[in-house]
């Protein structure tokens, strides 16, 4: 108990900080669907998880979401709430595993170059599930770390992971695998039950929801053919170091390749497990390119993760080498401190870049918000459809403040219907309706054009 309540002062106050560096962020497509989601089961509505546009459901978003609905747009600031939460527990996660596995000072130095990493903030300012999910996968990796074959407490947290991102499913059945293979039968039998977790849930809430249980298999393979994104085992092969690149950048990945070496040679035996987490990281990037799901650099989280490790675990771990080689080491090792410190330097306006774009989409939302939940403006456009936005993006926060069901917000894609509702945005904040509009309402950098039909 004494650990838990200094390991959440030690988050809320990291993320007290992450918030004054970078902001809340904002709300991003697929949380605004999450968001509709579990409005849509918390009234006992079926989520319409098949639409056209729909993102790939995940079934611990649409929880949240359906835990969230009372709150109505009350809901976005909690949920920004939660993004910074979520990377705070990332970098306490992460610090956890390099104590464990070489000293406090790797920890502090892994914590540090996940929190500059131009990829990862980024996504927790749009408060992307890949932060949360990662943040449970190291911080299971980091209980395993801190008491070998520890169990249950490992295959709870990557049984809730495995309820956010496919991929932790094959980290779950190895680590049950891996402790299955010294237990007794009713021992395996908890362990396969905890191990099948993610993917029956999964599967069951695409049953329900829309009668094919690989709904969001089929779902994603068929957006990633629509939208012509980049697919294939061969692809997920040659576009790895690139995507790595991305993840950690040129320079910190050169770092962790030397590190891994060093802190390899250093630690032995307990250099397997973050070399187990790599390798089933990679293994899954593979299994996803060899499925004909989209490849994307965030698929690559864990393995960068990973590798930033041993970039980080490479300027202390020489202290283990044996003395023939401690000098060497001590050398190599400085000098992979140096490469870290070059990239947190080459990282700096990458970072600056992304904290003012989010702010910029934060001010969008709570403009959005002000507008939709002013008095009368629901009822207005109640008699005066159809609703519609200048960009499909917007599309689900407007239905979800609205109370409406995302399909009832399209946007406008070549032609503006000749009657209705325009949600239209400008950096100036003084748009000019279209001809025939006209202004209703306004709440910068937002305004409410409309046309209604007698």
């Amino acid at each position: 108990m004494r650990r838990g309540r200094a390991a959440a002062v030690c988050i809320a106050l990291l993320a007290g900080l992450l918030w004054l560096v970078y902001g809340s962020g904002y709300i991003d497509y697929d949380v605004s669907y999450s968001l509709i989601w579990g409005r849509d089961i918390a009234h006992g509505r079926a989520p319409d998880i098949a639409a056209a546009h729909a993102p790939t459901p995940h079934p611990l978003a649409n929880m949240l979401g359906t835990v969230l609905s009372p709150l109505g747009g009350g809901a976005i600031p909690v949920i920004r709430v939660i993004g910074v939460i979520s990377l705070a527990a990332l970098a306490y996660a992460a610090y956890r595993l390099g104590r464990a596995l070489v000293s406090s000072g790797a920890g502090v130095l892994f914590a540090a170059v996940l929190l500059t990493r131009e990829l990862l903030v980024e996504r927790a300012l749009l408060q992307s599930i890949d932060i949360p999910w990662l943040a449970l996968v190291v911080g299971a990796a980091a209980l395993e770390a801190e008491r070998p074959r520890r169990g249950t407490a490992v295959m709870v947290l990557l049984g809730v992971a495995g309820l956010i991102r496919p991929e932790t499913w094959l980290l779950a059945i190895a680590y049950a695998v891996w402790l299955g293979w010294r237990a007794a039968g009713r021992q395996r039998v908890r362990l396969a039950a905890l191990a099948l977790i993610g993917p029956i849930v999964w599967m069951g809430f695409d049953l329900v929801a829309t009668g094919d249980p690989l709904l969001s298999l089929h779902h994603t393979s068929g957006a990633a053919e629509r939208l012509g994104r980049t697919r294939g085992l061969g692809s997920a092969i040659t576009h790895a170091p690139r995507f790595l690149a991305s993840v950690l950048d040129k320079i910190a990945l050169a770092a962790a390749v030397a590190g891994a070496v060093i802190v390899t040679a250093a630690l032995r035996a307990r250099a397997a497990m973050p070399w187990a987490v790599l390798g089933l990281g990679g293994i899954a990037f593979l299994v996803l390119g060899a499925t004909n799901q989209p490849l994307l650099p965030r698929y690559l989280l864990l393995p960068g993760a990973m590798l930033a490790f041993f970039a980080a675990a490479a300027p202390f771990a020489w202290r283990r080498l044996e003395r023939p080689w401690r000098v060497r080491g001590m050398v190599a090792g400085l000098a992979v401190g140096i490469a870290l410190l070059a990239s947190f330097a080459h990282q700096r306006p990458h970072l600056v870049a992304a904290s003012d774009y989010a702010q910029r989409q934060h001010d969008r939302d709570d403009g959005l918000r002000s507008l939709l939940e002013r008095r009368g403006v629901k009822g207005f456009l109640d008699r005066c459809p159809p609703i519609q936005v200048t960009y499909y993006r917007f599309g689900p926060l407007a239905a979800y403040l609205i109370d409406r069901q995302a399909s009832a917000v399209t946007s406008v894609t070549g032609s503006l219907a000749r009657s209705g509702s325009l949600l239209t945005r400008s950096t100036s904040g003084r748009q000019r309706p279209p001809t025939g509009f006209r202004i209703a309402y306004r709440s910068k950098p937002w305004a409410l054009a409309a046309r209604c039909a007698r």
